[in-house]
């Protein structure tokens, strides 16, 4: 549709005669072919993947983390509540480490911690301590209060899966981290 759009554009500006009006059009053309063979090649547009940036994947570039950086380029993240302080999310940790290769795999999802401690270098040692290797943060930065689809649970481990706009997919107990395909790419 929007090619069209620029087409019939292109065309109005090239009737008006102008040198500047063919240059336009040669542009848009070019734009417009260039995205249909994209569409072509593999069902994507490229010209409008990048007008519809990751709204979640924005706002994920401005938080510190520990451990590593996220994959601001998925289609869902899983938002984990959890603490150091915490009996059942320390039981359930291990469980969440060895899942994570399989999550980061996919390219299509990302897990990132939201430490419910009382502040990053707690989160920090709570990450070391089992090795994880996924992204973590503490809950309390006020970026990561922003986040879009952040809704901490009454109670911890728990998890949120958003898409990449910040809709809810899915919410819970942390074991939900466990059966993410079913919330995600299983859809």
């Amino acid at each position: 549709m929007k090619t069209l759009i620029f087409h019939l554009f292109a065309a109005a500006l090239l009737t008006s005669g102008s040198a500047t009006a063919q240059s336009s059009f040669d542009s848009l053309v070019t734009s417009a072919d260039s995205a249909l063979k994209q569409f072509a090649t593999d069902g994507t547009c490229q010209q409008e993947n990048k007008d519809a940036a990751s709204t979640v994947g924005k706002a994920l570039e401005g938080i510190q983390y520990v451990a590593q950086k996220p994959n601001t380029n998925a289609d869902y993240y899983i938002y984990l509540y959890s603490a150091s302080w915490c009996p059942p999310c320390r039981k359930l940790m291990p469980s969440i480490v060895e899942e994570y290769p399989a999550i980061q795999k996919s390219g299509k999802v990302e897990l990132i911690l939201l430490g419910a401690d009382r502040n990053m270098d707690a989160v920090k040692a709570y990450v070391e301590k089992y090795k994880a290797q996924f992204p973590a943060t503490w809950q309390g930065d006020s970026a990561v209060i922003k986040l879009p689809g952040n809704q901490p649970p009454r109670g911890i481990p728990g998890a949120v899966i958003v898409n990449k706009e910040g809709k809810i997919v899915a919410s819970g107990y942390g074991s939900i981290v466990l059966e993410w395909r079913k919330h995600t790419i299983d859809k």
